[in-house]
């Protein structure tokens, strides 16, 4: 479910290009830190956004450091060291990650993530115990979300991608609590990361349309209470265009959320940055994967049953 927030980089100059690399390297970094060198591999470009955007708020200078990895073997990398918003995003994406194995297990009864399970469970026990509130209203909501999917019911796609931005918001608030944000920012943050969860949970379910008819997986945009949206047997590439007018607005309001709450923040550190990522870089996925989706060979019928 992650990997959507990136920046445009056609319209971004390079230093502000290599300053989302650098948190993207010290992300990878960090992780290895704290929980060791496999789960570097569940890093993701919107726990790095996150990151950027919390650290936004800080004024201390960073400490930055040259390492290679095993990647990068021989090309050094910009590495920012000690930064309480990195070490928190590496957390998270431990949290998540075990959370998306769990997800996948029930789901698909994925073999893969039924192996690794124990491995990330393990990990898991290497959480900070000043992590347990944070987990747990994750896991409670991922819980909602689940409770929500298996449901059958048909709902709005409003109330299936609540308990993500509920998430996302969450996540945002313990940071900014546990750190003495000012209150006054506090409501356009949560703002924030209500809506961004929000919309990566939509334009992923966009994404996975054909791969979820093709695994008969649930995906919410078959379940929508709106019947003008979904009818039986209709051939999937053509259901994708029936809808995605739709869901390309739908996403391009809930990402002017993100972009108009940002701009209520008093922030000078990675505007510029933060800015091409909410204005071109959001945008550009969401013209990328629902205004010009490629389509696969598969077709068929959505059967709602």
């Amino acid at each position: 479910m992650f990997g959507y927030v990136y920046p445009f980089k056609p319209d971004l100059k390079i230093r502000y290009y290599n300053t989302f690399k650098s948190y993207y390297c010290s992300l990878c970094h960090e992780i290895k830190k704290n929980y060791g060198n496999i789960p570097r591999v569940s890093i993701n470009f919107d726990t790095t956004f996150m990151a950027i955007l919390l650290d936004s708020f800080s004024t201390v200078k960073h400490n930055i450091e040259k390492k290679t990895c095993l990647i990068h073997p021989v090309e050094k990398k910009f590495i920012i060291k000690n930064n309480p918003s990195i070490n928190y995003a590496s957390h998270i994406t431990i949290i998540l990650a075990h959370n998306k194995i769990i997800d996948d297990i029930n789901d698909e009864n994925n073999l893969f993530s039924k192996i690794i399970f124990p491995i990330s469970n393990k990990y898991m026990q290497k959480l900070p115990r000043e992590f347990d509130e944070i987990k747990e209203i994750i896991f409670k909501n991922l819980n909602n979300l689940k409770n929500l999917e298996m449901s059958n019911k048909k709902l709005s796609i409003d109330e299936f991608s609540h308990p993500f931005g509920t998430i996302t918001k969450n996540i945002f608030n313990f940071y900014a609590k546990i750190n003495n944000f000012n209150e006054k920012y506090l409501h356009y943050l949560e703002n924030i990361g209500y809506n961004l969860g929000k919309w990566i949970y939509i334009i992923d379910a966009f994404n996975d349309i054909e791969k979820d008819f093709k695994n008969k997986s649930f995906n919410p945009i078959f379940n929508l209470d709106n019947s003008t949206v979904l009818s039986k047997n209709m051939d999937i590439i053509k259901f994708k265009k029936n809808i995605k007018d739709k869901f390309s607005s739908l996403l391009t309001y809930i990402n002017s959320k993100c972009l108009e709450n940002f701009e209520k923040l008093s922030i000078d550190k990675n505007y510029d940055l933060i800015e091409n990522i909410l204005q071109l870089g959001m945008p550009f996925k969401i013209d990328k994967i629902v205004n010009h989706f490629q389509c696969s060979k598969q077709k068929g019928s959505v059967i709602n049953e």
